[in-house]
């Protein structure tokens, strides 16, 4: 009987062990970009998920209804003072999408349209995302 209570004690130890140490490499693992996160977000569903997901920091462009909601929700402290706000959504001002130099541009299919192709034509990474809410959380998750 002793035995049993030794060995679910030495097991529980390792456990413990190997869940410290993968925490303790994936906290001082060198997988932190220098490279500067810049994000636009082109629709208020994305923006709530990046916010969510603590990227506010990131968005250095925004739609107007996405900041009209944030401002709604008193989380516009989430964004930087020098965020840019487009005044609408479609059509896509791609020229002052190019000029903010974002890494990635995020926003729905169906708002953005045709426009998808000409961002990217421009050389801009876009990040398309559906109508459903929870997918999109995990594909700019997995994305960012």
């Amino acid at each position: 009987m002793n035995y049993r209570v030794v060995a679910v004690a030495v097991v529980i130890i390792v456990m413990f062990a190997v869940v410290g140490v993968y925490d303790f490499y994936k906290l001082h693992s060198s997988t932190t970009s220098t490279k500067a996160i810049r994000i636009v977000s082109l629709s208020p569903s994305d923006t709530q998920v990046l916010v969510s997901l603590g990227l506010g920091k990131d968005i250095v462009g925004l739609d107007y209804y996405s900041y009209s909601l944030l401002q709604e929700l008193n989380e516009t402290s989430y964004l930087p003072k020098n965020v840019t706000v487009f005044p609408q959504i479609y059509p896509v001002n791609v020229s002052g999408v190019v000029a903010l130099s974002p890494t990635a541009v995020i926003g729905e299919e169906g708002l953005l349209g045709s426009y998808v192709q000409k961002m990217e034509e421009a050389g801009l990474n876009v990040i398309t995302t559906n109508a459903d809410f929870v997918s999109n959380f995990y594909q700019i998750e997995n994305v960012i």
